[in-house]
């Protein structure tokens, strides 16, 4: 990627372009909780941001999972989350926070189309 760069915009432009993928999620941003009742008081604002890097990512989906499998009445995941599931996860996350975002998923049964949209 670093040679296409240097041959196409040449080696300034090349020395200022940082390599590291920039993940974007909307999930980054933490509930408001009232100290005294323990409670949300507000929702965290969906805001689009890139992340830190992506193990930040991946904790902040885990967390999400370990959350949703202690909700009762809800059969629990069990999820390997592995780099493309959570690159999923971001994508669904994105599509559905779209006005009438829809998504088709295409795939083998038992890759995990349905878990990874209802964790999204």
């Amino acid at each position: 990627m670093k040679q296409l760069i240097v041959d196409e915009f040449g080696d300034e432009i090349a020395g200022q372009h940082n390599s590291r993928f920039v993940y974007w999620a909307d999930f980054f941003r933490e509930d408001i909780i009232d100290e005294e009742t323990e409670e949300i008081a507000e929702f965290a604002p969906k805001i689009y941001e890139p992340a830190e890097s992506f193990d930040a990512c991946k904790s902040r989906v885990e967390m999400f999972l370990e959350k949703y499998n202690s909700e009762p009445k809800l059969k629990e995941m069990t999820l390997v989350l592995f780099t493309d599931a959570v690159k999923h996860l971001m994508r669904i996350c994105r599509i559905l926070a779209m006005p009438r975002g829809n998504l088709l998923f295409v795939g083998v049964g038992g890759s995990g189309r349905q878990s990874l949209t209802k964790l999204a």
